[in-house]
């Protein structure tokens, strides 16, 4: 009788070699391999699929451990706002961005915003995974492009007003926010926590506090654009969105901060 662990051996042989030992004319190019090279590649391909396994179950085992919250759409959702919703579902996991007052030319805003007020009105959140995307091509990206162009005075170039910046946010760190990672680009911010209070209120507190100390007056833009995180998938791809956007830029012009965790994460 063959046993359990024979039977799974046997089942990933046609991986790389058949059954009766001869090799696999797929390998290699035309050429043949002989049955102990072959039963090394059969190996060496076990290896890799249980190293990416292994590599998955630590990823899932260091977000199980941050205590991660995903959008639930059999819950209730809290909206914020009239002209354009911000939606909240307790501390669910958020991607907020922000930007200085001047860092879109007005005339592209203007047409951007008339585009996209109405594909909102036929499109109201909460979104599926299709619309999400359509809306992420459609306004997202270019609006995201324009941003990384640099327009405006960009101040937050300057290291003494991104750490006064800095310093708004980490005081919060743990008492009204828990920051998974965040990036202050030249005149914009990127932004991915779980709430401990409403986004709102953190938003008006983290634009009014840092304005008054940079001391330009009225720097930041009147709204903010929010998105709840719905998956694990989509969590690791707004992280890897907010450490790959400044790779562009020069040195010291931008500040990049991750919590311990996010850090081991790949």
């Amino acid at each position: 009788m063959i046993g359990s662990g024979e039977r799974h051996k046997r089942a990933l042989l046609p991986l790389c070699m058949q059954e009766d030992g001869h090799s696999c004319p797929s390998v290699g190019a035309g050429r043949s391999l002989s049955m102990r090279s072959s039963t090394r590649v059969c190996r060496l391909r076990i290896d890799f699929g249980r190293s990416r396994i292994s590599r998955s179950r630590q990823r899932c085992a260091s977000v199980s451990q941050m205590s991660l919250r995903f959008l639930n759409q059999f819950e209730k959702i809290d909206r914020h706002g009239a002209k354009l919703p911000h939606w909240q579902q307790g501390d669910c996991m958020q991607f907020i961005t922000f930007r200085l007052s001047d860092s879109v030319p007005q005339s592209k805003l203007n047409a951007w915003t008339a585009a996209r007020d109405q594909w909102l009105r036929f499109h109201p959140k909460p979104w599926d995974d299709a619309l999400l995307a359509a809306y992420k091509r459609r306004f997202t990206l270019p609006f995201e492009a324009w941003l990384d162009k640099g327009y405006g005075a960009c101040i937050f170039s300057r290291s003494v007003n991104r750490d006064k910046l800095r310093i708004v946010l980490m005081r919060d760190h743990r008492v009204r926010a828990i920051f998974v990672a965040w990036v202050i680009m030249p005149n914009h911010v990127h932004l991915l926590f779980k709430p401990k209070a409403p986004v709102p209120q953190l938003i008006k507190s983290w634009k009014g506090v840092s304005a008054r100390a940079i001391g330009c007056g009225p720097i930041w833009q009147r709204n903010y654009r929010d998105t709840l995180i719905r998956s694990e998938a989509h969590f690791f791809a707004v992280l890897r969105y907010i450490r790959r956007n400044p790779v562009h830029l020069a040195e010291n012009t931008f500040s990049l901060w991750q919590s311990n965790r996010a850090q081991r994460l790949e």
